[in-house]
């Protein structure tokens, strides 16, 4: 008889089933750049581990993943991947798997999982609050290099005062 070895469940197959069910991992390659043709976990996937490290460890350290992983039943937490090896879950993957999301557009992937959520459970979307809140700034700045990620600054007014918006 082989040996029986304990593994936490903790609500892990259930966040694991939510994340399989929604396709996170599907979602996130369809987006990222492969990149790393040598890696034998997906960023998807290792984006779904670093998910359950944030949900589930009090201690957030993304270079210990390995260490997180250990007493985990890995065919639970990602169950479209069971054959995981833990020596593949290292602080060099969840770099490159970080950086991979970054360049990709974070808010590009948060908006197709979210997508597929409203597909997935049919959720009512003809009402949907949107935040228009007014920014305002006042003051001198010096021209800056034109990022994409950084708000242009314009001469105008806010709604603060309506004018009608």
């Amino acid at each position: 008889m082989s040996d029986i070895l304990p593994y936490r469940s903790d609500y892990y197959p259930v966040l694991g089933q939510i994340v399989s069910e929604i396709d996170v991992a599907g979602i996130i390659n369809g987006i990222v750049d492969a990149g790393d043709s040598q890696a034998k976990i997906d960023v998807g996937t290792f984006v779904c581990l670093m998910i359950h490290n944030l949900l589930g460890d009090v201690n957030i350290r993304l270079y210990n993943m390995r260490g997180f992983s250990e007493d985990k039943a890995l065919p639970l937490l990602v169950p479209w991947k069971p054959d995981i090896d833990l020596d593949e879950i290292n602080d060099d993957r969840a770099a490159r798997a970080l950086d991979a999301v970054w360049k990709a557009d974070p808010q590009k992937i948060f908006s197709a999982i979210a997508n597929r959520v409203i597909h997935i459970h049919e959720l009512d979307t003809s009402i949907i609050h949107g935040d228009t809140t007014s920014i305002s700034f006042h003051g001198m700045f010096d021209d800056l290099d034109l990022n994409p990620f950084i708000p242009v600054i314009t001469l105008g007014h806010n709604k603060d005062h309506r004018p009608d918006l």
